[in-house]
């Protein structure tokens, strides 16, 4: 099974986003969404 981390990497070359690029620009508003959701499956 694909860590969660990978399966979000692999959703973002999918949509044609380099995640190492996305990393470094957190205000991408997807990737945005992608942290929001983490926070929320912690809670």
């Amino acid at each position: 099974m694909k860590s969660l981390i990978q399966n979000i990497n692999d959703n973002l070359k999918t949509k044609g986003i380099d995640p190492i690029e996305a990393n470094k620009n957190i205000k991408d508003i997807e990737l945005k969404d992608i942290v929001d959701n983490t926070d929320y499956i912690k809670k």
